[in-house]
C-alpha cells in the first residue's frame, strides 16, 4: 500500500513537471513567433480587411434604402519588400446584384500605387502573417454613387493582377448610411474627443449653445464597416493590417487603363505648349519611340520667325535632347496619339497650367456674392448658340440682366482628362468683361444647355504688377513683386456642384502667336516739351516682328540710317548724294562722343579720315537702314506726366531709356483716366499698371549728345486703349527712377502734320 502511494504520488509529480515543461516550451515558441511591428507612433491603427481572389468575388450585402454610397478602400501587397519607382497597377472588378443576386452591372476599376516604405523610411502600413511583415502600398480607394446602387442589394468584388511583382490585395468596404434624428446623440459622441472639440469651437456658450438641429447636421452621416458574406477562413480570407497617420504617397485612382498625367498627349486634334524662359538644353522622353513629334520653336514677340527643332537621341532609350533652345514657347504636335513628358536641363519638368470651371445646366445655376463696385470677368466654354443668362442683383431685388451667345469653337490646345485620365477636347473659352453697377453684391449665372464657367473679379483700382522682358523670363526681384490682374472666386453654391461631382478641371496650354493681318495703323510720337523742358535726340535700333518688312512698301527718308561698314559704303553713298540732307553720324568713345555732319561737306579724300579706332559711322544713305533718329524726353524719378486727348487712340506705346547705371531694372507706373462704357464687353482696360523693365539687348539706342557715352535700352509698354472706353481724358506715367521717354499714339490714319518730333535732325 505504501508503495502504491509512493508511485502515484511519483506519477503527479512527474506529470505536474512535464506538463509545466512543456507549457514552458509551448510558451517560448509562442514568444519568439510573435514578430514585433516596426516601431511606430501612438496614432497606430488596426483595421481587419479581406483578401481579394482572381476566381471566387467576395460578396457584402448593404441595405439598398439606407445607403447613399460605397467606399471601397484596397491595398496591394508585395512580394518582396523593395521600393518600386513606377507604380505597381492592378484593378477590381465590381459586380452589383439584386434581391435575387443576378448581376445588374458589372465595371472595372483601375488602381496604381507605390509601396509605403518600411519603419525606418517612414513606413505607414504593414501586414503580419505567418511571422512575415508584407509589404503594403498606399491605401486607394473609388466611391460607388447612389445613382449606380439604384435596385441593387449586394456587390462583389474580384482581383484583376496587372503585375508581376504584386502578391494580392486586401479590401475593406464601407456604406454611407444616414443617422437617424432619434439617435443624435449616440450619433455625437461615437464621433472623437477632438473632432466635437473642435466643432464646439465655433460656437462662444460651449456644447449647450449647440441645438439638436445643429449636432444632426454635423454628423448627418456615418461610415459603416459592412462585412463579406459567408464563413471565414473557407469563404474568405481576413487579415489585420497595421497602419499610422498621416501618410504621404502620391497615388492615382482611375476607371480603366490610365495614361501618365505628367505627360503631354497630342493627336491629330490636339496639340501642347509650354514656356521655355532660359537658353538650355531641353529632353524630352517619348512613350512610343517610332511617332513621329513635331516640335516648333515661337518668338513670343515674334522678333523672330518660327523653327523647326529637331530631338536627337541620347544614351537612354525613349529620351531625345534638343541643345540650346531660347526663350519662347515651344508647340508640340503628332499626327497619332503620343503621350511625352519635357524635362529642362536641372531635371525639373515642365507642366501645364489647370483652371476649374463649373458645370452650370438648366437644373442647375452658378450663383456668386461680389464685392460692390468691383470688375469681373466672365469666362464661358459651350456649344455653339449657347445662350447665357446673366443676372445682377441687390440681394433678392434684380438690377440688371445680360444675354449672350456663344461661338462654340473647338480649342485646339485646352483639354479635359477624364476619370479614365483620358484626354477629351473642348470648347474654345469666352470671355466677357463688366464694371458692376452701384449696390450689386450677388450675380447669377444660367444656361439651358450643359456650360463651363467661371467667375474673376478685381477692385478698379487694384494695381496690376508685371514684369516685362525683350523675350520671356521668369524673374524674382527681390523689390518688386508681380501682382495678377484677375483672381477667381468660390460660388456660393459651391458645395452643391462638388457634391454633383459637377466641377471641371480643365488643363490649358498656350497658343502660339498668329501673323496679324495688314496692319493700317500708324504711329505718332508726342511733343512732350511743354511737361518736359529738357529733350535729346536718340538714334535707335529697334527690330520689327519678322513678317513686317517697311522697306519694300515705302523708300526710306532722311531719318533713317545704315552702319557704315566700309569706306566703299560711304564713297558709294557720296556718288549718289543728290538730296541735300544726305548726312553722316560719327559715335566715338573719346570725348566728344558725337559728331555729325552733312554728306556734301565731305570730300573722297577726307572718307578715311573719318574711320578711327572705336568708332562707328551711320549714313542715310542705301535702301536698308533700320537706325531710326527719335526724340527723346527727359522724366525725373517721381514726376507724373499727364498726357491728355480728345480722341481715343489704339494703343500708346512708352519706350524708356536711361543714360544712367541701373544694375536690376527700372519701375514705370501708368494710370488711365477714361469714361468706360457700361454693360457687358469683350474687352477691358486696366486702369492702373505698374512695370518693371528689364534691359533690352536687341533694341540698342545712342544719344547724339556729346556729353552722353551709353545709353541703356528697357522693355517698351503699350497700353492697349480697348472698347470698353468711351472717352480718353489721360494717361499719367511716373518714374520711380530718372529715363527718358518717348511716347507714341497708334492711330487709325496718318496725320496731315509733319512728324518732326519723331523723327529730325539736329
Amino acid at each position: 500500500m505504501y508503495l502504491i502511494k509512493r508511485l502515484l504520488k511519483l506519477l503527479v509529480k512527474t506529470t505536474f513537471l512535464l506538463f509545466l515543461i512543456w507549457f514552458s516550451i509551448r510558451s517560448y515558441f509562442w514568444l519568439i513567433s510573435a514578430e514585433q511591428v516596426a516601431l511606430r507612433s501612438e496614432d497606430e491603427t488596426r483595421s481587419t480587411v479581406h483578401w481579394l481572389q482572381q476566381d471566387k468575388p467576395l460578396t457584402f450585402n448593404f441595405s439598398p434604402d439606407r445607403t447613399f454610397s460605397i467606399r471601397v478602400l484596397s491595398n496591394a501587397i508585395f512580394t518582396q519588400q523593395n521600393q518600386f519607382d513606377e507604380p505597381v497597377q492592378y484593378a477590381i472588378e465590381y459586380t452589383l446584384l439584386d434581391t435575387q443576386s443576378n448581376p445588374l452591372a458589372t465595371h472595372i476599376y483601375h488602381h496604381a500605387s507605390k509601396l509605403a516604405l518600411d519603419n525606418e523610411e517612414k513606413q505607414v502600413k504593414q501586414i503580419i502573417e505567418n511571422r512575415d511583415t508584407l509589404a503594403v502600398s498606399s491605401g486607394q480607394s473609388f466611391f460607388i454613387s447612389n445613382e449606380q446602387l439604384t435596385n441593387a442589394k449586394a456587390i462583389s468584388l474580384r482581383l484583376i493582377p496587372e503585375n508581376i511583382e504584386l502578391r494580392g490585395v486586401v479590401v475593406r468596404l464601407h456604406a454611407k448610411t444616414p443617422v437617424s434624428e432619434s439617435d443624435i446623440n449616440r450619433a455625437w459622441l461615437k464621433q472623437s474627443t477632438d473632432w466635437r472639440e473642435r466643432m464646439t469651437n465655433y460656437h462662444t456658450i460651449g456644447d449647450n449653445a449647440l441645438s439638436n438641429q445643429e449636432i444632426l447636421n454635423a454628423v448627418t452621416f456615418e461610415w459603416q464597416k459592412l462585412a463579406p458574406q459567408g464563413i471565414p477562413g473557407i469563404d474568405f480570407t481576413g487579415d489585420t493590417l497595421y497602419e499610422t497617420l498621416p501618410y504621404y504617397v502620391l497615388s492615382y485612382d482611375f476607371s480603366v487603363e490610365q495614361l501618365n498625367l505628367d505627360s503631354f498627349y497630342t493627336d491629330s486634334s490636339l496639340s501642347a505648349s509650354f514656356r521655355n524662359y532660359i537658353t538650355q538644353n531641353i529632353y524630352v522622353h517619348k512613350e512610343h519611340h517610332d511617332a513621329p513629334l513635331f516640335v516648333t520653336w515661337f518668338d513670343i514677340k515674334q522678333l523672330k520667325p518660327p523653327i523647326q527643332l529637331q530631338p536627337m537621341p541620347t544614351e537612354i532609350q525613349g529620351v531625345y535632347a534638343i541643345p540650346a533652345v531660347e526663350p519662347g514657347l515651344i508647340m508640340l504636335q503628332s499626327d497619332k496619339p503620343l503621350l511625352t513628358r519635357w524635362f529642362a536641363q536641372d531635371d525639373t519638368q515642365f507642366g501645364a497650367l489647370h483652371s476649374y470651371f463649373y458645370t452650370v445646366s438648366n437644373e442647375q445655376s452658378l450663383i456668386y456674392q461680389v464685392a460692390e463696385n468691383s470688375d469681373v470677368k466672365f469666362e464661358f466654354r459651350g456649344k455653339k448658340g449657347t445662350a447665357v443668362e446673366i443676372k445682377l442683383f441687390n440681394n433678392q431685388t434684380e438690377i440688371e440682366a445680360y444675354q449672350v451667345y456663344l461661338q462654340g469653337n473647338t480649342s485646339d490646345f485646352d483639354r479635359v482628362i477624364d476619370e479614365a485620365t483620358l484626354r477629351q477636347t473642348i470648347f474654345d473659352a469666352e470671355l466677357f468683361y463688366l464694371r458692376l453697377p452701384p449696390n450689386v453684391n450677388r450675380i447669377t449665372i444660367h444656361a439651358k444647355q450643359p456650360l463651363l464657367a467661371k467667375l474673376q473679379s478685381r477692385s478698379s483700382t487694384f494695381h496690376y504688377q508685371s514684369e516685362l522682358c525683350e523675350q520671356l523670363c521668369q524673374l524674382s526681384l527681390h523689390n518688386f513683386c508681380t501682382i495678377d490682374a484677375w483672381f477667381s472666386q468660390k460660388a456660393d453654391n459651391d458645395f452643391k456642384f462638388t457634391e454633383q461631382k459637377m466641377i471641371t478641371n480643365v488643363r490649358l496650354f498656350e497658343t502660339p502667336p498668329e501673323i496679324p493681318e495688314e496692319e493700317e495703323t500708324t504711329y505718332l510720337s508726342r511733343d512732350l516739351i511743354k511737361d518736359l523742358q529738357l529733350s535729346n535726340t536718340f538714334l535707335i535700333n529697334s527690330p520689327d516682328r519678322y513678317y513686317i518688312d517697311d522697306y519694300s512698301q515705302s523708300n526710306p527718308t532722311e531719318h533713317q540710317f545704315n552702319l557704315v561698314a566700309s569706306s566703299q559704303q560711304l564713297s558709294h553713298a557720296l556718288k549718289n548724294n543728290q538730296l541735300r540732307d544726305k548726312r553722316v553720324i560719327k559715335l566715338t568713345a573719346k570725348h566728344p562722343h558725337y559728331k555729325e555732319q552733312a554728306l556734301s561737306d565731305i570730300n573722297e579724300a577726307q572718307i578715311l579720315s573719318l574711320f578711327e579706332p572705336e568708332s562707328v559711322l551711320y549714313v542715310n544713305d542705301g535702301e536698308k537702314r533700320p537706325w531710326q533718329k527719335q526724340r527723346n524726353y527727359f522724366l525725373k524719378a517721381g514726376q507724373p506726366l499727364a498726357l491728355s486727348y480728345t480722341s481715343v487712340p489704339e494703343s500708346v506705346v512708352v519706350k524708356v531709356f536711361s543714360t544712367a547705371q541701373f544694375s536690376e531694372h527700372l519701375v514705370i507706373n501708368t494710370e488711365i483716366k477714361a469714361h468706360f462704357v457700361s454693360g457687358l464687353s469683350s474687352e477691358y482696360t486696366i486702369p492702373n499698371k505698374r512695370f518693371a523693365l528689364m534691359p533690352a539687348k536687341l533694341t540698342k539706342a545712342h544719344a547724339l549728345h556729346p556729353a552722353i557715352k551709353n545709353v541703356a535700352s528697357f522693355s517698351s509698354i503699350s497700353l492697349a486703349i480697348n472698347d470698353d472706353i468711351k472717352t480718353l481724358e489721360h494717361i499719367i506715367i511716373t518714374s520711380e527712377q530718372d529715363i527718358w521717354i518717348s511716347v507714341l499714339d497708334e492711330l487709325n490714319s496718318a496725320p496731315n502734320e509733319a512728324q518732326w518730333r519723331q523723327y529730325e535732325n539736329d
